[in-house]
């Protein structure tokens, strides 16, 4: 799943000897964009994505770490949730596509 996908970005900046702000420079955004990933308060939109593993020199499905799973996997898990976290996951990925079309 996304849950260590703040940490594998921080690790990956760090092993690269990167500060955010020179990784930002790199990637042509605000600093705090980097900031917001590493704590978890946001993802990066797919062409950065894109642009990190570049830059990383890895596979896009690296970025996610062992914890990629499949969608028949998130088929199943989203069958497991109540009607209210399905709710709150349709706003959660309502609110992931309005990013990536900004």
């Amino acid at each position: 799943m996304l849950a260590n996908i703040d940490v594998n970005l921080k690790n990956l900046r760090i092993s690269k000897h990167l500060s955010q702000r020179q990784l930002a420079e790199m990637l042509a955004i605000n600093p705090s964009a980097i900031s917001a990933w590493e704590s978890g308060r946001n993802l990066p939109k797919y062409d950065h994505i894109e642009k990190l593993a570049a830059i990383y020199e890895i596979d896009v499905n690296r970025l996610f770490g062992d914890d990629v799973i499949q969608i028949g996997d998130i088929c199943s898990l989203y069958k497991e949730l109540s009607v209210i976290n399905k709710e709150k996951l349709f706003i959660f990925a309502q609110k992931l596509l309005a990013s990536e079309a900004e």
